[in-house]
């Protein structure tokens, strides 16, 4: 991910379950402002997507602004979103602090440990066309030096909505500021 302008880039590969079988994808999702673009296959179906529409953009964008929880703090760090202390509370048996980030949509509830100092799990809510407001958090796990950086980033991310863990990712590597290729 590149977070020091509007670009991101995030390379995916995945295994989807289609119908029990499972399905192997590779790709890319390239954004550059509210542009972005798939090089490679993301559908089930064999069609390679190209550009995307807009709303797939933004929502990129979003998804990975939360899975990515540094960035949040880099926005309070530069002043772009107001943080406020919302007390403690127990997640797991531990300790936690609560920090609420404003943001555009609900705002954003970081629960940092007391025992670390890291990003145990962030809470907010998103609409769904079908259930209305929904809680969704996000779990993160493992938090490791990122190559070519001082930040660390967690190895491990879960996505929750309303309890129930609908996405979980691995990561084998975080790069900072990375240099890409001209094509």
């Amino acid at each position: 991910l590149d977070f020091a302008g509007d670009g991101t880039r995030i390379e995916h590969d995945r295994t989807v379950y289609f119908f029990g079988f499972p399905a192997e994808q590779t790709f890319t999702e390239l954004i550059d402002g509210d542009l972005g673009t798939v090089v490679g296959n993301d559908s089930l179906l064999g069609f390679a997507t190209g550009d995307m529409l807009s709303d797939r953009a933004a929502s990129v964008k979003r998804n990975q602004r939360l899975m990515n929880p540094q960035v949040i703090l880099q926005e309070v760090s530069l002043g772009t979103k107001d943080a406020t202390d919302s007390g403690v509370a127990v997640l797991d048996g531990n300790l936690h602090h609560l920090i609420v980030v404003e943001d555009e949509v609900y705002p954003i509830t970081l629960y940092v440990s007391a025992q670390t100092g890291r990003i145990s799990k962030l809470q907010t809510k998103e609409h769904d066309p079908l259930f209305s407001d929904v809680d969704v958090e996000f779990f993160y796990v493992g938090w490791q030096p990122v190559t070519g950086g001082s930040l660390l980033a967690p190895a491990q991310v879960y996505v929750a909505v309303d309890g129930i863990v609908l996405h979980s990712e691995n990561r084998t590597s975080v790069e900072m500021n990375p240099i890409f290729a001209a094509d």
